[in-house]
């Protein structure tokens, strides 16, 4: 009988259509004679189930009748119990089962609180020791090892209405819990679900169990499943994982027993075993440690393997039979033997595929499955023995293995992608046919860490290749330059990697079978283009919207990495455009869309391409920076300064006369003052009333070239006198009164000092430095008609370009400013420029 059984058991008001109801498989003659007087008319019943369970019966199953519930006994018998007071009402009964993971459950409702049990003493009586699951005051209350919890789900009850609760100690057992009728004087009651354990044994084939042994000195690491010992500490290596035993009755519950075994004086063996599994079903659907065959499979593993362990097996099990023991009723013959080998070396061991043919020839293979057959391939361990005859044969080498594992070779991570293939361990499974190169890791018996290269494994079936879909990379922005070796544009991939290689098993794939390609198909308005490199989506001269192929504005696309550099498999990150010089010739900078696109094809099983993947990428080519655009033209420096062309002594001029990089296109659309100045298209300029001579006039519209397209500037063009002369001289020349110091002036420009302590410069109506060496006179005079000699300062020029000024030394008593007029001749012109110097005073 199985949990399943107990999750259809509803008991309902404890009324008996024809016999019975449930009790222990104890003398309950006690529990009868009390409920007598708090069951009114059940007696007989009870009596009649009670009666074959004292028979050795039990209960097989429980199913739905038409007013309540049919009871089917070992035997066959079968009993109706109805619900309600008196059988009337129809009220349903509470179960109390335990969930596969070990939790109560309601009527099928799962709760948060875990059956977790506790001991008590059942007594002569066979009534249940600790209560788990009660009912009072019209609540539910559940043990959860510590104190009972309020569980506020389940359905409503009433106080006469008994329920069950499967035995958490023991699931061999439940616990019925009845009233009498007005829900008064609870009586628990344990209920046999088996006939009870009679007999178990050790098969023979699995009676004989062998541990190994090897005191570890080494240090290697090691990242199995399994950690290596300290060093000192003993390895253990087990050819016996489990053994097999079979029970009576085959539907016996196991999970509650501690088995153990144990020699003839009752010495417990150095071995730790597990709870017992049915050794055929589906575990994950068995509700119960039951078996249908009544066979177990029991694991093994060694217990505080220490000296005194070997001494104690030596001393005490050493050739000894062995006994399962149960419980004190029920054991094993002494059949079972423990056998316990320390390891001091161990055989070359092979990983691939070995055997011997008929004419004692070796014979190396990889390990091969045909997928029709299953899928699952186990690496396994050999070793070589050799006969007394020099014959060779291969045995299973577990023993001498301590822990193994399989990894994918490089060189097939991509393959076994491609055909599903996982691994655990050394169990290798796959979904489609595949040739792969596998690495053993692994751990021998005296804890030496090992690799097995290049074992061959091959899955034989159909390949299903890998489905793609056109996809679209976000929007990007490139700035356009005029460096030819610049025209490129870095694109994120990311995105990409997210949907079609976003873990590591997928790029593995993605980065051995991708190959970028431009080869493309692009479907515009109904019509296939090849091999086009991008899409316009513009305005054309009518006013309506086109999308025009674009076969000039891409000369490569490239996997990149984020810096821009060319590289491949898992560096990875970015797509690298680099445009045709200039960006071609078709598109219009900033004016509609762009959409630039790259192909991705993917490498097949067979070795050929998939149809090719097209990658989007929308890309905004913006207008060349202003840098770039000013960088396109230029102006003789001579007349060009702050953005004004200045011509000299003339009210006409050709602008092209005074370009000297560049061209400038006047045939567009301009702007000026018209009514000041003319500009042609051949870029003639005209001052139209010589009264505006000095003036500046600014013209926008004009228009150079930069990347093959035009690009509107803007300058200022300004009729001027040659006479026009400029001088700068730093405001704060000061000298003291009596003549103790003196200002060092160098000529030449202001930005500079080479240990004067001032500089000052004469300029043209252009702002051009007059060179020292043109100026062939210079004087200073206290007047502007340079007739008053200088009285208050002495003023010394140094070849006609350095100064040096100081005071007279006449002692004064306040700051005075003296003004001071420069007489330059420069060629045959005389030029007179004031400036001011600051005399400090005594006070």
């Amino acid at each position: 009988m199985n949990k399943k059984f107990l999750s259809a058991i509803l008991f309902g008001a404890l009324m008996v259509s024809s016999t019975g109801t449930f009790v222990s498989c104890k003398d309950y003659d006690d529990d009868i004679d009390n409920l007598q007087g708090q069951i009114d008319g059940v007696k007989s019943q009870i009596a009649a189930l009670e009666s074959k369970i004292n028979e050795g019966k039990w209960i097989t199953s429980v199913t739905s009748s038409a007013d309540g519930l049919t009871i089917t006994m070992s035997d066959g018998q079968t009993f109706n119990i109805t619900n309600g007071k008196n059988g009337t009402n129809g009220t349903n009964g509470t179960e109390w089962t335990i969930s596969e993971d070990g939790f109560w459950v309601c009527n099928g409702e799962k709760t948060d609180v875990k059956a977790v049990g506790k001991d008590g003493d059942k007594g002569e009586t066979g009534e249940a020791g600790q209560q788990e699951v009660k009912f009072e005051n019209g609540k539910w209350y559940l043990w959860n090892g510590t104190e009972f919890v309020e569980f506020k789900g389940g359905e409503a009850t009433t106080g006469n209405v008994p329920f069950y609760y499967t035995d958490p100690n023991d699931q061999n057992y439940a616990v019925l819990v009845v009233f009498d009728e007005n829900g008064q004087n609870k009586k628990e009651i344990r209920l046999p679900l088996n006939e009870g354990l009679a007999e178990i044994m050790i098969l023979d084939n699995t009676r004989y169990m062998y541990i190994n042994y090897h005191r570890y000195n080494g240090t290697d690491k090691w990242n199995g499943a399994k950690p290596l010992p300290a060093k000192g500490e003993y390895l253990i290596t087990q050819p016996t994982k489990s053994f097999l035993i079979q029970v009576t009755p085959a539907n016996y519950d196991l999970s509650t027993l501690d088995l153990k075994l144990v020699n003839t004086k009752g010495e417990e063996a150095p071995v730790v075993l597990g709870k017992p599994a049915p050794f055929v079903g589906d575990l994950s659907v068995q509700p119960r440690a039951v078996s249908t065959s009544g066979i177990f499979e029991v694991t093994v593993d060694s217990k505080d393997f220490s000296a005194e362990t070997i001494q104690a097996w030596e001393d005490n099990f050493r050739n000894k039979g062995l006994s399962l023991v149960a419980n004190e009723s029920v054991r094993s013959t002494y059949s079972a033997s423990l056998w316990i080998t320390k390891i001091d070396n161990v055989p070359t061991i092979y990983w691939d595929n070995r055997y011997f043919d008929n004419n004692n020839i070796e014979h190396i293979n990889g390990y091969g499955q045909n997928l029709n057959e299953g899928n699952e391939i186990i690496v396994a361990p050999q070793y070589k023995y050799l006969s007394n005859n020099t014959q060779s044969y291969f045995y299973s080498a577990d023993q001498y293995v301590y822990d193994a594992f399989v990894t994918m070779a490089a060189s097939s991570k991509a393959d076994s992608i491609k055909a599903g293939v996982s691994v655990d361990g050394t169990k290798i499974t796959a979904q489609n046919a595949c040739n792969l190169t596998v690495v053993v890791n692994y751990v021998n018996a005296m804890g030496q860490v090992k690799k097995a290269e290049n074992v061959e494994v091959r899955f034989y079936d159909g390949y299903i290749a890998p489905e793609i879909e056109d996809f679209a990379l976000a929007a990007t922005t490139h700035q356009t330059v005029t460096d030819a070796n610049k025209q490129t544009q870095l694109v994120d991939f990311s995105a990409y990697f997210t949907k079609y290689a976003n873990d590591e098993a997928s790029r593995i794939l993605w980065n051995a079978d991708a190959q970028l390609v431009q080869s493309g198909q692009v479907e515009i308005d109904g019509t296939i283009y090849s091999n086009i490199q991008a899409t316009w989506e513009h305005e054309n001269e009518y006013g309506d919207i086109v999308t025009s192929p674009v076969y000039d504005l891409v000369k490569s696309i490239s996997f990149s990495d984020k810096n821009g550099n060319i590289v491949t498999n898992d560096k990875v990150t970015h797509l690298n455009i680099a445009f045709t010089k200039n960006y071609g010739s078709t598109i219009a900078l900033e004016k509609g869309k762009v959409t630039v696109y790259a192909t991705v094809r993917m490498k097949q099983a067979d070795g050929y391409y998939a149809p090719v993947q097209t990658i989007a990428i929308p890309v905004t080519l913006k207008n060349p920076t202003a840098a770039d655009i000013a960088a396109s033209y230029a102006f003789n420096p001579a007349y060009f300064k702050d953005n004004t062309l200045t011509i000299l002594d003339a009210t006409t001029v050709k602008v092209s006369d005074y370009v000297t990089k560049g061209t400038l296109k006047f045939d567009a659309e301009m702007k000026y003052d018209d009514k000041s100045i003319s500009v042609n298209a051949d870029g003639n300029v005209t001052l139209l009333d010589t009264k505006n001579m000095g003036k500046s006039y600014t013209i926008s519209g004009v228009q150079t070239e930069v990347l093959g397209r035009r690009f509107d500037i803007s300058f200022a063009v300004k009729f001027a006198s040659s006479k026009t002369y400029e001088l700068v001289v730093p405001k704060a020349l000061s000298v003291a009164c009596e003549g103790a110091n003196e200002i060092k002036v160098k000529y030449g420009d202001l930005v500079k000092n080479d240990g004067f302590t001032y500089n000052y410069k004469l300029t043209n109506f252009a702002g051009v430095l007059i060179e020292a060496n043109q100026i062939t006179s210079l004087k200073f005079f206290a007047d502007a008609d340079c007739t008053k000699s200088m009285t208050a300062l002495n003023i010394t020029p140094d070849n006609n370009k350095n100064l040096t000024i100081k005071s007279t030394g006449d002692k004064i008593a306040n700051d005075i400013t003296v003004t001071v007029y420069a007489q330059f001749v420069v060629g045959t012109e005389t030029i007179v420029k004031s400036f001011n110097v600051t005399v400090t005073g005594a006070l």
